[in-house]
């Protein structure tokens, strides 16, 4: 609907948008919460400016299952998580989480910087020092294997 320049939702376009039921949204306007509305008769009508203050840019929005799905885990999990101040963040409406999709991939990306650095290599804590002691014994294992192998080239492997 467009009414003096200005572009109009219907409560199903709005529910749609937002991905909730439209009987939250009735919910929301008797408890006089939610977006700006006008009531033409028995049908509220939502401006299109008003939605973009709750949904800026038409941000992408993951129930907990697609969530689940996407991280491969039970929806428990995903409830505990919330639950121990865990996760990504979310908004709640008619006890349904919601979590934008921008914060969740920066969630993931927070996890796996976590990760690469709780994964370091052991050789990482060594000095320099330590390392080049390590090489000297395995060139020196190298060379009595060598001579094992082959007696006939005793000292002559170089180190």
């Amino acid at each position: 609907m467009e009414r003096s320049g200005e572009v109009w939702l219907t409560s199903q376009e709005l529910a749609d948008r937002l991905k909730i039921k439209v009987c939250t949204l009735d919910k929301w306007a008797c408890n006089g919460i939610g977006p700006h509305f006008i009531k033409a008769g028995r049908v509220r009508r939502y401006p299109v400016g008003d939605v973009l203050v709750i949904d800026p840019v038409e941000e992408a929005w993951l129930t907990s299952e697609e969530l689940a799905n996407r991280l491969k885990i039970k929806v428990v999990t995903l409830n505990k998580w919330a639950c121990a101040g865990f996760g990504p963040r979310f908004i709640k409406s008619n006890r349904i989480r919601r979590y934008p999709l921008s914060d969740i991939a920066e969630w993931e990306q927070a996890l796996l910087a976590e990760a690469l650095l709780r994964r370091q290599s052991p050789w990482d804590d060594l000095l320099p020092q330590q390392l080049s002691d390590l090489q000297s014994v395995a060139d020196r294992l190298a060379e009595a294997l060598m001579n094992i192998a082959n007696p006939s080239l005793r000292g002559s492997v170089a180190s």
